[in-house]
Parts: C-alpha cells; sequence; structure tokens
C-alpha cells in the first residue's frame, strides 16, 4: 500500500486513463487512497480526474457511509479545480451522493426527460 500511496497519481493515471473505467476502480477505494489522491489531484489529467469523481457513484451505500469525510474532502478540492467539466462533474457527484431528498432529482414522467429522449432519438 506504501507504493500506491506514495505514487497515487500514476496509480490512479494507469487505472482510469480509459473510457468506462470508472467502476472499475471502485472496490480498490480505500481511506488512505482517497486522502493520498488529495495531494496530487492538481497533477492529473482532466480525462482521469472525471473517472475518479465518478467511481464514487459505483461505491456501496455503506462504503459511501464509511467514507464520506474522504469522499467530501476529494470533491472539495475538485470543486475548485480549473476544468470546467471537473467542477460541474464533483457539483454532481456531490449531490447524488449526499443529497438529503430521497425523491429521485428527474422524473421519466417529466415533460422535459421526455423531449430529451424524443431529441436524442431523432439525431
Amino acid at each position: 500500500m506504501d507504493t500506491i500511496k506514495e505514487n497515487v497519481d500514476n496509480w490512479l493515471t494507469n487505472r482510469l486513463d480509459a473510457q468506462w473505467s470508472s467502476e472499475k476502480i471502485s472496490p480498490l477505494l480505500t481511506s488512505e487512497i482517497l486522502l493520498s489522491s488529495i495531494d496530487y489531484f492538481f497533477k492529473l489529467e482532466s480525462n482521469v480526474k472525471v473517472n475518479y469523481l465518478i467511481s464514487f457513484l459505483s461505491l456501496r451505500k455503506q462504503l459511501v457511509k464509511q467514507l464520506s469525510s474522504e469522499i467530501g474532502k476529494v470533491l472539495e478540492v475538485a470543486k475548485d479545480d480549473t476544468d470546467a467539466w471537473v467542477k460541474i462533474t464533483a457539483k454532481v457527484v456531490e449531490l447524488l451522493l449526499f443529497s438529503i431528498s430521497p425523491t429521485p432529482i428527474v422524473s421519466f414522467e417529466d415533460p422535459s426527460f421526455t423531449k430529451i429522449i424524443n431529441l436524442l432519438q431523432t439525431s
């Protein structure tokens, strides 16, 4: 684990550089990795940062509760990033993970949702 802690930026890049790689890293995230990543977050490429943040959404609910403090710290750093996509992703992930409201953000019956689906189908 010391190797990962010392090279967390390389470790994350190697695992998250590919598309659709976010869920693969979730089971490997620990408190130590999350805290270590904060110091190296600025060194990561934007696509790796976004994939890293999205990986939090694949965590089991119990693990999110256990790691909520560490995840929150990573999200705070991400919300101050220079890349707009990283900032937006951090805010969306925070909303989805820590939203107090038990109601869904989007309803399938919502007219806006239907319009978006229709637009996607015609494109």
